[in-house]
């Protein structure tokens, strides 16, 4: 698998996510930290560190903080199409340097461009024809595509193959795991319909194709499976795809108020209530206030939301985006007093209100009352990880001051918590003066040494130390830490200890290899992918005996698993 060649390589629902990842700029920071090692924050659901390996073009190794225990995540494959798009001119020429050697062999990409531009368009129309006929899915594109042709109406097709996709993967009654997963990957086909209908503003079915996912596939989650969350993820981008082609829609567009009186509909009704989806819509009416005429209804409606869900005159967590969009709404309609009088009265419980009426204070210069509002977010057990956040808006308020001491003691004790990175660690460096980065270093080292978690959690405390150990160059010290910590930590800083401890890297990969086989449910080939996956590592790393005579090993343990014998056939 390459940096130029993965999208053809992976799953594609994997890649539908990953590219979304890509494309809302939810990967930040991406450095080329050492040759052909980059690294990249991914923001989801938590925040995730990904690493990417690169051997020229050639992908050796990903990794990523996040639990996804597959080959490769939707961190990872966001972080490969963010690398691709950075070293785009690199790639491009070393992409005419292969073609231009007839005797290199060429990728399936290459061949399929090389097709694409040479034969002749009778032969692939007959071709694609002859594979149309027992090809249903490529058969429905043509439909969908052409059926201007004999008059058909294409979002009419749409709709009723979603209709009957739906109806088919039931089965008594009932969606199981493997139907709804399948079922998903055909709507997601569908949505990618919509992409290209809306490039070629064909708005009516570009908007009519999410709607339809959303009408016709809510209702089914009475009677499915979806542990997977694939069915949702469809339904949720369902969702994000109307709201970011309306933002785009001129104000004034009768289709624009004519879907967002649809959407408006189905809040109304409820649809979905009991899996979260209602609220769902209700953001997007929200999100998109101006455009809803009847500002009456809104506003009742969303005041009715929040007083519904008050327990004896309090806020229960899971209301607090209500409170935020009736905030919204309130602002949108004029009514920016009683906004702002919610805005002061939830600011202990909703962590946005509070940074607003900060930044209220900075921007106004009112540096004193900015600080009262600070000290609030430090002080308030509500808000979690966001303490740190505020301790550090402290310690920059002290330095703004010139308070060096208030401004050292507080960004210590923001750090302390932090799961250190190199980004942050050049970021803190950066504002030390002399020495005191030196000293600052050494408290934060004994800190994380003599750090015992409770009940182990640890709040990036390991991390933390390997970093500071790395930064000083300290690879022994790294080991010794490294050898008592889960295979998570050699797997992400293994690169650094083959030079003086090969062979004991390797054993501890191998070793987690078997440590799979013997995981409960383990007779699944997402495991055998990740065993093929770990051998070749080794082999890689500069094991190959080891890691031919394990698979040797694997194969006479666990006899007749045909799936087993497949994947590790590359190995």
């Amino acid at each position: 698998m390459t940096i130029e060649n993965f999208d053809s390589e992976l799953s594609l629902t994997l890649l539908k996510r990953g590219k979304d990842y890509f494309r809302n700029g939810q990967i930040t920071d991406l450095e080329e930290k050492r040759n052909g090692i980059w690294t990249a924050l991914a923001f989801g659901s938590d925040e995730y560190e990904v690493e990417i390996h690169l051997k020229g073009i050639e992908v050796e190794d990903t990794v990523c903080s996040c639990p996804f225990d597959g080959l490769v995540c939707k961190h990872a494959i966001g972080t490969m199409f963010a690398i691709r798009e950075e070293t785009s001119g690199e790639t491009s020429r070393a992409k005419r340097k292969k073609s231009s050697n007839p005797k290199k062999k060429l990728n399936k990409e290459e061949k399929l461009e090389l097709i694409r531009q040479k034969a002749e368009v009778p032969v692939l129309l007959d071709i694609l024809f002859r594979e149309a006929i027992i090809n249903k899915e490529l058969c429905n594109q043509l439909f969908i595509r052409f059926s201007n042709l004999w008059g058909e109406s294409t979002l009419k097709i749409v709709l009723k193959n979603i209709k009957a996709s739906l109806e088919k993967a039931e089965h008594i009654g009932y969606r199981d795991y493997h139907a709804s997963s399948k079922v998903a990957n055909e709507l997601f086909m569908y949505l990618e319909e919509a992409k290209i209908a809306f490039e070629r503003q064909d708005f009516e079915l570009a908007f009519g194709i999410p709607m339809g996912i959303i009408k016709m596939a809510i209702p089914v989650f009475y009677s499915v499976d979806d542990s997977s969350g694939e069915l949702s993820d469809v339904v949720y981008s369902s969702i994000r795809q109307i709201e970011e082609w309306m933002v785009e829609m001129p104000k004034e567009s009768e289709l624009k108020r004519n879907l967002m009186k649809q959407v408006q509909d189905l809040v109304q009704s409820g649809l979905g209530s009991g899996f979260g989806f209602t609220t769902d819509l209700f953001d997007l009416v929200c999100e998109l206030t101006e455009s809803v005429e009847d500002k009456v209804w809104l506003i009742s409606y969303s005041q009715a939301r929040v007083t519904n869900e008050l327990v004896n005159g309090e806020l229960p967590w899971e209301s607090k985006k209500d409170i935020q969009n009736l905030v919204r709404v309130l602002t949108i309609c004029g009514k920016e007093k009683d906004a702002n009088d919610l805005r002061l009265k939830y600011r202990d419980k909703i962590h946005d209100f509070l940074l607003e009426l900060y930044k209220k204070e900075m921007v106004q210069g009112n540096s004193e009352k900015a600080k009262v509002f600070i000290e609030e977010g430090i002080e308030n057990p509500g808000y979690s990880n966001f303490n740190n956040e505020w301790r550090l808006k402290l310690s920059n308020w002290y330095l703004e001051a010139g308070d060096r001491k208030n401004y050292l003691d507080n960004l210590f004790k923001a750090v302390v918590n932090m799961n250190l990175t190199q980004a942050n660690l050049k970021e803190l460096k950066s504002k030390m003066e002399k020495g005191e980065w030196t000293d600052f270093r050494m408290k934060w080292l004994g800190v994380c040494k003599g750090y015992k978690p409770k009940n182990n959690w640890d709040p990036g405390m390991k991390s933390s130390l390997l970093e500071l150990l790395l930064e000083a160059n300290e690879i022994e010290a790294m080991w010794q830490e490294v050898k008592l910590l889960g295979f998570s930590f050699l797997e992400k800083y293994h690169s650094f200890f083959l030079e003086n401890y090969q062979a004991e890297v390797l054993e501890r990969f191998k070793n987690y290899v078997f440590s799979q086989m013997d995981q409960p449910g383990s007779k699944d080939r997402k495991t055998y992918q990740t065993m093929a996956h770990y051998l070749v590592k080794i082999k890689k790393l500069g094991g190959i005996e080891m890691a031919n005579q394990a698979k040797r090993d694997i194969l006479a343990k666990y006899k007749g698993r045909p799936a087993l014998v497949d994947e590790l056939k590359g190995v």
